[in-house]
C-alpha cells in the first residue's frame, strides 16, 4: 500500500510526498530492489541530489541491472548535464527491452536536452 501510495504521489507531481512512502515500504522489505529505486526517482525529482545518489547505490548494491535505479541515474545524470552518461544508461534500458514509462520520459527530456542549447536564447532584437 505504501509504494502504491508513493507511485500516486509522484504520479501527481507530489514528490516529496512519494519519497517517504518509498522509504517506509524499503523499510519492511528491506532486500528489495524496488523500493529504493523508486525513492532515487522520486528524489531526482525534488531536488535532492546526494540523497538520490545514496539511493541509487542501494538499489544497485541489491540489484546490479536494477531498472529502476538506471533510471534515476540517467535523470541524475541529465539534471548535472551528463547528457551522454545518460544516454548510456538509457541504451542499457533499451537492450532489456520495451522502455517504461518513466524510462520513456526520460528518453524524451535526454532528446530534449539536446535540441535545446543555453545558445538557443530569444534574440532580443524586435521582429520586424
Amino acid at each position: 500500500a505504501l509504494f502504491w501510495r508513493g507511485i500516486s504521489s509522484y504520479s501527481l507531481g507530489a514528490f516529496d510526498k512519494a519519497v517517504p512512502d518509498f522509504q517506509q515500504a524499503a523499510s519492511i522489505v528491506p532486500k528489495s530492489s524496488l523500493y529504493p529505486g523508486w525513492e532515487a526517482i522520486a528524489l531526482v525529482s525534488t531536488g535532492d541530489l546526494p540523497k538520490a545518489r545514496e539511493a541509487i547505490a542501494r538499489a544497485f548494491a541489491i540489484q546490479p541491472d536494477n531498472v529502476n535505479a538506471l533510471t534515476a541515474r540517467a535523470r541524475l545524470r541529465l539534471v548535472t548535464g551528463e547528457i551522454d552518461g545518460a544516454e548510456a544508461d538509457l541504451t542499457q534500458l533499451m537492450r532489456r527491452g520495451p522502455l517504461s514509462p518513466g524510462a520513456l520520459q526520460t528518453q524524451q527530456l535526454i532528446m530534449i536536452h539536446k535540441v535545446m542549447k543555453p545558445s538557443d536564447q530569444p534574440s532580443a532584437q524586435p521582429r520586424q
